[in-house]
């Protein structure tokens, strides 16, 4: 359909890698040197690796990156964080990743966040932003209730899924 989507590098992002489809065109931005390397065995899909200074964990959020990611556009973005509430939204450990995932948001046209049940419910140290600025939130089953329903008082779909066999 040739959308162009930008993929988290944390581990969802990386899970997710599995679960591409193979039967159209498409463009993938990552800010991951590893899913880059991963991303060159699909003949279907255009990759872009975000440049800038690596972590030692691997991914690419500082000025560099978030001024790459600011000039793109986006069909849809797949992003995670530290912590999500209703009340304070979605937030991270450092500004630098807070700032690149607001420069990813911003060009983005749908914006789903993949959060472990564990990070929902809890604050981390940045705001990136608000919860409703996200039309999904997909998380596993053993959210709880409390936090989904909060979610989705604020408009917000949530999808919880259980493990694949």
């Amino acid at each position: 359909r040739n959308d162009t989507v930008y993929i988290t590098s944390g581990t969802f992002g990386h899970i997710m890698l599995l679960y591409l489809p193979r039967d159209v065109h498409y463009t993938v931005v990552v800010n991951s040197v590893d899913m880059g390397k991963e991303l060159r065995a699909f003949e279907n899909i255009d990759v872009y690796v975000v440049g800038g200074k690596m972590r030692k964990s691997g991914p690419l959020v500082d000025s560099l990156a978030s001024e790459f990611v600011s000039r793109l556009h986006f069909d849809c973005c797949f992003l995670t964080g530290a912590g999500l509430t209703a009340d304070f939204g979605l937030s991270n450990g450092t500004d630098e990743t807070a700032t690149f995932q607001r420069a990813v948001l911003k060009n983005s046209r749908k914006k789903y966040l993949l959060m472990p049940s564990e990070k929902i419910g809890a604050d981390s140290f940045i705001k990136v932003c608000e919860a409703e600025v996200f039309d999904c939130v997909i998380t596993d089953e053993n959210c709880a209730e409390e936090h989904l329903l909060a979610l989705e008082e604020k408009g917000i779909q949530t999808v919880t899924v259980g493990e694949t066999e």
